[in-house]
């Protein structure tokens, strides 16, 4: 035999041995697998498990409250801006170099100086006007050029709106803007939805009064003890392990085989494990009965400071009074602030699906647009008549109030892009054509004359709330529940730990 040959021998045995112990591993894998996990392995399931820790470092089941903190920061003014760290909404937005140091998204700083050769358009309100200001700029200025009274000027945005602001935020925010000098020429406040729909859903089963800002318990519970801190950071260093395991095991090689695929699942069983330890540790630092294991008081314990005035609702219909009214107050309020500065005021109540029959719904639409499992779907359908009658009294003392909660009405083409409130391209050109043609009309009736103070004491009248106005609001009369029978939520006392 030749030495080629030998040698040619030699090598295939060894890719034979080679072949048979990947063959015996593979197959001892596969088989363990199915024998501790009780079920066959699954290469793509197990791959879509890894993209999940991989892209957001949380299992998509064990979103925690420290989310929150990851996309806000507390401000002494407005309540919360967006974080700058790493999220993808600010990366998505701060990659255009928009971010400002006031905590909003313009190009240029917001506090701006009226003249002849501008046009200052402050936007606020929640993340629908965000949208708006950010994604629609050019539809807006566009359309905003068209007005004969504005040709000629150059119009400045100014963005004043974040993802879940409500009144006061709108308020606050547009008056510290002017305390610091800024000026604007017209002010678009679009709101009412997050007013009604979101209080319900964290703040009042905190403790939390309903105009204090979204997830305010979680925003500002954050004084920390050193044990704490430890144990946050060892949650954090779980979760970084865990997400470098699932990117190591997502290569080509270990993600195809049965033996890289059991590796990853047991060393990801032992991250998850520490992490769900590591937060049973730190839940338990505040007992049951809201006692601080090493004595050391939360802010938010603190009813006066950081909860503010309790309020005992007995049924939602008593809240959403409440709710209105107190809009309705920072309505006027904002309004005469933009009239003291020689501005225009204008404020929209946005539409929503959850509004019943307020737009015809086609399958495919209801598919992306409607949950039934949603927290918004109660609230709107109880309160957004509330809240449009709360916008006829607003315009009955004098406020540019519009209400647009009918103009999807006719639409039958999709215009909603999620389950909770947020519009498609040709959904935001019909709201934003809208908004423009009412500044239109009124800058041709009124000409460029600043907004008229509304003494506040106009809009103080319990009879905009009876069953009987209500019903006027509402496109589903027969089925109607104005929330006069549904026990308001019981707010957990102060002190309490969050679970």
């Amino acid at each position: 035999m030749s030495r080629y040959k030998k040698i040619q021998k030699q090598a295939l045995l060894y890719a034979f041995l080679v072949f048979a112990v990947i063959a015996f591993f593979e197959l001892s894998s596969y088989l363990t697998y199915k024998a501790i996990y009780k079920s066959w392995m699954s290469f793509g399931k197990l791959r879509k498990e890894r993209r999940q820790y991989v892209s957001t470092g949380v299992a998509a089941d064990n979103k925690s409250a420290s989310a929150i903190e990851t996309v806000y920061l507390l401000h002494p003014y407005y309540g919360y801006v967006m974080n700058e760290g790493d999220t993808e909404l600010f990366k998505k937005y701060a990659a255009k170099g928009d971010r400002d140091t006031y905590g909003f998204y313009n190009k240029y700083s917001p506090v701006q100086k009226r003249s002849v050769d501008k046009l200052l358009v402050g936007i606020t309100g929640g993340s629908v006007a965000m949208i708006m200001a950010m994604s629609y700029e050019g539809v807006l200025v566009k359309l905003l050029s068209a007005i004969p009274q504005f040709r000629g000027r150059q119009i400045m945005l100014i963005d004043l709106s974040l993802g879940g602001f409500k009144q006061p935020q709108q308020l606050f925010s547009a008056s510290d803007i002017i305390a610091h000098g800024g000026q604007f020429d017209i002010l678009i406040n679009i709101d009412g939805f997050n007013e009604i729909a979101l209080p319900a859903a964290t703040n009042i089963g905190h403790g939390v009064p309903f105009h204090f800002p979204q997830n305010w318990r979680l925003l500002a519970e954050r004084m920390s003890s050193k044990k704490e801190e430890l144990l946050m950071l060892q949650i954090e260093q779980a979760k970084e392990h865990r997400r470098h395991i699932s990117t190591v095991f997502s290569a080509w090689l270990p993600s195809h085989t049965a033996t890289g695929n059991l590796l990853w699942r047991v060393l990801n069983a032992k991250d998850n494990q520490k992490v769900a330890s590591y937060e049973a540790m730190l839940a338990n630092i505040v007992t049951a009965a809201g006692v601080r294991e090493i004595r050391q008081i939360r802010s938010t314990q603190c009813r006066t400071a950081f909860l503010g005035p309790e309020y005992k609702h007995i049924t939602v219909r008593s809240l959403y009074i409440d709710i209105v009214r107190h809009w309705q107050r920072n309505s006027v309020m904002l309004n005469n602030v933009i009239a003291n500065q020689g501005g225009m005021y204008f404020q929209f109540l946005q539409p929503n699906q959850y509004y019943t029959g307020s737009k015809p719904m086609s399958a495919e639409e209801a598919a992306v647009a409607v949950s039934a499992a949603s927290p918004y779907k109660k609230e709107v359908e109880r309160g957004y008549p509330y809240m449009r009658a709360g916008g006829a009294g607003l315009q009955n003392a004098g406020v540019n109030f519009t209400d647009l909660t009918l103009i999807f009405k006719h639409v039958k083409f999709p215009v909603y892009l999620d389950a909770c409130c947020h519009f498609n391209k040709e959904g935001y050109d019909i709201f934003i054509a809208s908004i423009v043609d009412t500044i239109a009309k009124t800058v041709a009736t009124s000409g460029l004359s600043p907004t008229h103070v509304v003494p506040i004491e106009k809009i103080d009248n319990n009879l905009d709330f009876m069953l009987d106005n209500l019903m006027r609001y509402t496109l589903d009369i027969n089925n109607y529940d104005d929330g006069a029978n549904t026990p308001a939520a019981t707010p957990m006392p102060p002190g309490t730990a969050i679970k």
